[in-house]
């Protein structure tokens, strides 16, 4: 992710979908179930995009 959030973060059934734009093109699903601290960890990220994203 980079520091540019673009458009307004999705909360749903415990899942969080971000994504981010200029230096680093990314849309992901992250889980936030029992998730506490640094989720940059692979196990809450469920799914990830760098193509045909925003």
């Amino acid at each position: 992710m980079s520091s540019n959030t673009v458009a307004t973060p999705v909360y749903a059934a415990g899942v969080l979908y971000v994504g981010s734009s200029y230096e680093k093109k990314v849309l992901m699903a992250i889980d936030l179930k029992n998730a506490r601290g640094d989720l940059s960890n692979a196990k809450h990220i469920l799914w990830s995009r760098t193509r045909g994203t925003p």
